[in-house]
């Protein structure tokens, strides 16, 4: 039996093979970062300690502890100022740089880390992820 699929056909199971994908990877990011709730500290060049990777916001050094708006009035080194190195669009250690060749990193308690940054090169966590995941809980 032979099929036939046009370019049309073939554009759309590529398509939804690839929202597929994308739906799956929602969860799995979403569980992950359910894991790692307070068990990780959020770390810059020089090790600078940035915070608690942590939602609860009853706790002084939580990430989540000021809020996003607004925050660039602040002098706080955080990747969600606007105005720090960790969270400026253009220093090569900040979290919004697609560029950034040394931005935040997470380590976890057993030494492990992961880069949290937009640049597509390194095996990263989206730094907008970690804010709907962790920041936005009700």
């Amino acid at each position: 039996m032979k099929i036939r699929l046009g370019l049309v056909t073939i554009t759309a199971l590529i398509g939804l093979t690839a929202t597929v994908a994308k739906a799956q990877q929602r969860p799995n990011m979403f569980i992950f970062l359910l894991n790692i709730d307070g068990k990780a500290r959020l770390v810059g060049l020089g090790g600078k300690d940035l915070g608690l990777v942590s939602s609860d916001k009853s706790l002084a050094d939580s990430i989540c502890n000021s809020p996003r708006a607004n925050s660039s009035k602040s002098s706080t080194p955080s990747i969600w100022n606007r105005s720090s190195p960790y969270g400026d669009r253009t220093s090569s250690t900040s979290a919004y740089n697609p560029n950034a060749t040394q931005p935040p990193v997470m380590v976890f308690k057993d030494g492990s880390a992961i880069y949290v940054s937009k640049n597509p090169r390194l095996i990263a966590v989206d730094p907008d992820v970690v804010y709907k995941g962790l920041c936005r809980q009700q």
